[in-house]
């Protein structure tokens, strides 16, 4: 899971992120656990703090990660390779193979670029009930091919592919009453995550605009296995199977004005289309006189999740060092669900459906001064938007059901800041102060019994301080230090019972900082 700006409800997985997560221009962000992608030869990593309503819609609350992948190289050929070799204190060793190459295929006018890889990483957690060592082992392999065609000086094309697959031998808790890193499981908590991602953008100059379409589809099923023998407190041995598949369908079109020193701008539509299930069966080594072959939950979600937007910003410069962007986002959220669960722990069968639909304008408004050519002030209002979803079947506890479905989050993040270079562009001095007001948070309640589900209700404040300096003193080597202050908390007392006034935000620590240096 990603953090930014406080913007967090923990390690649970229960809900879609509030940091968006892109690969080029498809979002990957999940209610479950992110893709843990390979980032060899990727062209550059940008990370937006704060809320991108405007141009990234819903999800991106907290802000927007981007991998930009490296392109074909349409006029020469290049290859790349790496290997890696370590060790895991309590586990064992740890290898990663990797390679590209590139090779143009008309001279100016196409080539191809293929990327592989290979990570095989050792445990550390010992998995005592089971008397097995290292359990939490992972193995990735992944390809990535990519083509590019330039049809004509103005006109480009490049069709991509990617590949990935994940095994997960075990989970990485432990049981802190037991010596060293270990846990008691009466299953080995294996998880596997396929990934498929294909893609397809076009890119025509206009002269006085660029004109870009953005396609993709997205192809995803995570299945893990969950012990949850503890909590039932049986003799025989529980778990939990999720097989969650999920295809995700992206259109976008964008039209983007030239460069200008009075007015720029850019428009777009956004058309996305999700379907996932979630399948959860709960397997036994045979209780409650319950044959083995039949589980003790069958609990099937359907769930279609549509959107679609419009949205815009526009930079007037005002006078020669000021300007003000305004965006909107205007877009509007459908999803349907249906739900079938059948069992001893789903008390039976039953079966559910419903919708919802919600409509909303993401509003955003930056005033940037350019006070000298090397500094430049700024001020910014934004809005961030979440989407709700249905909670899975779970059995009542003392005659409470727990909620079918949750509703949409949203914050407003108010922030101003300097940047600036110094010393003849030899240094670079940026910092940033934000408040950032959060209501309705989507929160994941753990009942005694251990069954959760996703509600509303909360509110949070998250603020704090940003600051990053870098300097170059001789060519080829660059300094640099960052360093942040976030102070996250429950403006009021939960009425979800996740906390009261005043308790912190999980997962957000008060400071952080990073020395590095590189030549």
């Amino acid at each position: 899971k990603v953090t930014l700006r406080g913007i967090s409800t923990g390690v649970d997985q229960n809900h879609q992120s509030p940091v968006g997560i892109y690969i080029d221009e498809t979002p990957v962000s999940y209610p479950s656990n992110e893709p843990d992608l390979r980032l060899f030869d990727v062209e550059r990593v940008e990370v937006l703090r704060g809320p991108q309503g405007t141009l990234y819609g819903a999800g991106s609350m907290g802000g927007t990660i981007k991998i930009i992948t490296a392109k074909p190289d349409l006029g020469k050929v290049a290859g790349a390779a790496s290997a890696q070799l370590s060790s895991t204190k309590a586990g064992g060793e740890n290898y990663a193979l990797n390679g590209m190459v590139n090779v143009p295929l008309v001279t100016d006018k196409a080539a191809i670029r293929i990327v592989g890889y290979y990570r095989n990483e050792d445990g550390f957690v010992d998995n005592a009930q089971l008397a097995a060592k290292d359990v939490n082992d992972n193995e990735t392999w992944g390809t990535r091919a990519s083509a590019k065609v330039a049809l004509t000086e103005r006109f480009s094309a490049t069709a991509g592919v990617l590949i990935q697959r994940t095994d997960v031998g075990g989970s990485q808790e432990i049981n802190p009453a037991l010596p060293g890193l270990t846990q008691r499981r009466a299953v080995p908590e294996v998880r596997n995550d396929d990934l498929d991602l294909y893609s397809l953008s076009l890119d025509y100059d206009l002269d006085w605009a660029g004109l870009s379409s953005a396609t993709s589809y997205l192809d995803r099923t995570f299945d893990d296995v969950r012990d949850v023998t503890a909590f039932l407190g049986t003799p025989a041995p529980v778990w939990l199977n999720n097989v969650v598949p999920d295809r995700n369908f992206v259109q976008e079109f964008r039209l983007t004005s030239a460069p200008s020193d009075s007015v720029e701008w850019i428009a777009g539509l956004f058309y996305s289309r999700r379907k996932s299930v979630l399948n959860q069966y709960a397997w036994h080594g045979g209780v409650f006189g319950v044959p083995a072959t039949t589980p003790l939950l069958d609990s099937h979600i359907h769930s279609r999740l549509t959107q679609k937007a419009a949205f815009g910003e526009v930079t007037v410069h005002l006078a020669e060092q000021l300007k003000i962007t305004g965006g909107l986002r205007a877009f509007e959220v459908k999803e349907t669900f249906s739900k079938v669960s059948d069992g001893l722990i789903a008390g039976g069968f039953s079966s559910d459906n419903g919708g919802s639909s919600e409509k909303k304008v993401n509003p955003k408004v930056n005033i940037s001064y350019q006070a000298t050519p090397d500094i430049l002030l700024y001020t910014q209002a934004a809005q961030g938007f979440r989407v709700g979803g249905p909670n899975s079947t779970i059995p009542p506890l003392g005659g409470v059901a727990a909620p079918a479905s949750f509703d949409s989050d949203s914050l407003w993040n108010y922030e101003a800041g300097f940047k600036s270079t110094l010393w003849n562009g030899r240094a670079t001095l940026n910092v940033s102060a934000f408040y950032i007001d959060w209501s309705d948070i989507q929160v994941t309640v753990t009942r005694p019994d251990g069954f959760s589900y996703v509600t509303n209700g909360d509110k949070a404040v998250s603020k704090g301080l940003e600051g990053e300096f870098s300097v170059r003193p001789v060519p080829g080597l660059e300094l640099g230090v960052s360093a942040a202050y976030t102070d996250a908390y429950l403006s009021a007392d939960s009425r979800s019972g996740a906390g009261k006034k005043g308790d912190r935000i999980p997962a957000v620590p008060r400071f952080t900082w990073d020395l590095f240096g590189r030549y």
